[in-house]
């Protein structure tokens, strides 16, 4: 039987079979000494990066403790709506729609359908539903004229 004799990965010298090193002493040296300015660079630019990161940490957290002397507005006391002109259209900030007179707005979809040739409306309450469905009936090929309008409340 063949005995397996084991050599430096770098220079090729035979190495003792016992030695638990792949490359020789000098070899390996010399990859040390490529290697600690290697790490001592990467060391500096790690070091760097952390500092700044705790800069802006700092940073931040010194304006938020600044902010805390600025006076705030209570969401939660009752604001009264500004009185409105009749007849005048306005946004209620409560309900989150168009409203007049204290009714709202009906938002319309309108648009003519190319399968059954009709023209199709449909009203809505909510504003974002019923703009939600303008685009979407604007989107598809089968819908043509298709109008968005704010229709004012119904006389009382």
């Amino acid at each position: 039987m063949e005995e397996v004799r084991k050599a430096c990965k770098d220079c090729g010298i035979e190495l003792n079979k016992n030695d638990k090193h792949k490359s020789c002493d000098k070899c390996r040296a010399v990859r040390r000494t490529k290697w600690i300015p290697r790490f001592k660079s990467g060391a500096i630019i790690i070091a760097g990066i952390g500092a700044i990161i705790g800069l802006l940490h700092l940073a931040s957290k010194s304006s938020y403790q600044d902010s805390d002397s600025i006076p705030c507005i209570d969401l939660d006391d009752d604001i009264e709506d500004p009185k409105h002109a009749k007849g005048e259209k306005y946004w209620n900030t409560a309900t989150q729609n168009w409203e007049m007179d204290g009714r709202p707005y009906i938002y319309r979809v309108t648009y003519k359908d190319a399968r059954d040739g009709e023209i199709h409306t449909l009203d809505y309450s909510d504003v974002d539903n019923g703009y939600e469905d303008y685009e979407y009936y604007r989107s598809r090929w089968y819908t043509s004229q298709v109008e968005w309008e704010h229709v004012s409340p119904p006389e009382e």
